[in-house]
């Protein structure tokens, strides 16, 4: 059993958008980059498909979903986190424990994932990802440090961690 953790492609993006909710639209080169890690999912058996509601992932989702053709659920859970999560001594202190309070909500919803059976996908984002890594590795919320995950990128959760940053992305049969 394995929890492949998806960041959704390259979206347009402004001031905040990490804030603002439905969020941008992926990008024609986002487009692609979902297209690309379909091809590599496609011999994956998903026993579950989750996928963060913000729009950027949802069309991620729905790309991908055109080849595994399985039922998507959304969860609002799964939405972007503020980066101010990662800051040691954050000016908006009602602003990191609302994003604190939510980076642990996260963490029990992908906690949830990795004690069920059969593989399951998760289309979200970089923030996100982030903290379920941390959750994994025994890494308590208030002491999460940030680390670069591309768009596109895939993260296999399980007895270990590996990451496919930037790189193509295939399961051979």
């Amino acid at each position: 059993m394995a929890v492949y953790l998806v960041r959704h492609g390259e979206a347009n993006v402004n001031k905040n958008y990490e804030e603002i909710y439905p969020g941008p639209k992926l990008t024609g080169k986002g487009r692609k980059q979902a297209e690309g890690i379909a091809k590599g999912l496609v011999k994956v058996k998903f026993r579950k498909f989750y996928c963060s509601d913000m729009t950027r992932a949802v069309q991620t989702a729905d790309i991908i979903n055109k080849k595994l053709k399985i039922k998507v659920s959304y969860a609002k859970e799964i939405r972007e986190l503020n980066k101010i999560i990662f800051e040691e001594s954050p000016k908006d202190k009602a602003k990191y424990n609302k994003n604190i309070s939510r980076a642990r909500a996260i963490r029990k919803f992908i906690g949830r994932l990795r004690k069920e059976k059969g593989n399951i996908l998760v289309v979200c984002h970089a923030n996100v990802i982030v903290a379920a890594i941390h959750d994994f590795l025994g890494i308590p919320a208030t002491r999460m440090k940030r680390f670069q995950i591309d768009k596109c990128s895939v993260v296999i959760v399980n007895n270990r961690i590996r990451i496919f940053n930037n790189k193509p992305f295939y399961v051979h049969g």
